[in-house]
C-alpha cells in the first residue's frame, strides 16, 4: 500500500480500531442495508468466505448484525448496528480529515 494508504490505515486504527478496507465494507452496509454476504463480496471482488470471516470480526465488535433472510433461510442479511453506524460516521470524518492533510502537504497548500 502506498504511504498515503499506510497513514490512513494508521490513523483509522489509532482512532477507531479499523482499517480502510473495513471502513469501505461498513460504508457499503450503511448504503445497502439488508445486503447478503454475497453482495459486498461481489462489490469488492472478494470471496464469500473471506467476506463472511470479515463480517464475523465486525459482529464480534457489535458493529454488524447478521439475521436470517426471510426469503431464503440458507442465507443471511447484514445490517449495521447503531454503534456501527456511529463508527462509520466518525471514521469517515477521520478519513476525510487525514486525506486532506496528506494531499495538502503533497500539493503545497490547502
Amino acid at each position: 500500500m502506498p504511504p498515503c494508504g499506510n497513514a490512513l490505515n494508521d490513523r483509522l486504527r489509532e482512532r477507531h480500531g479499523i482499517v480502510t478496507s473495513q471502513l469501505e465494507f461498513l460504508r457499503f452496509l450503511r448504503d445497502h442495508p439488508g445486503s447478503r454476504v454475497a453482495d459486498p463480496a461481489a462489490e469488492f471482488a472478494s470471496g464469500i468466505g473471506v467476506t463472511s470471516k470479515g463480517t464475523e470480526r465486525l459482529e464480534k465488535r457489535a458493529w454488524v448484525i447478521r439475521r436470517t433472510n426471510p426469503s431464503d433461510r440458507r442465507s443471511s442479511l447484514l445490517d449495521l448496528t447503531d454503534d456501527g453506524l456511529q463508527l462509520v460516521e466518525a471514521a469517515e470524518a477521520t478519513f476525510t480529515e487525514t486525506l486532506a492533510e496528506l494531499t495538502a502537504g503533497a500539493l503545497g497548500g490547502p
